[in-house]
């Protein structure tokens, strides 16, 4: 009875992207709709930012 994994990781990989949509994908609509959801999810992610300059 064959298995219907495949044994490659590429192949697993491939078969769950085709099935997935992502978030923050491009969808055609307008470029600034797309940079400005990209930019709120970025700062929710990266969280608040120090008030006072740090040295680097």
């Amino acid at each position: 009875m064959p298995s219907e994994m495949p044994f490659s990781s590429a192949e697993t990989l491939n078969r769950y992207l085709l099935d997935h949509s992502f978030r923050l994908a491009f969808d055609g609509h307008t470029f600034e709709k797309w940079q400005n959801q990209l930019t709120s999810s970025l700062k929710e992610y990266l969280g608040p930012f120090p008030e006072q300059p740090v040295p680097l």
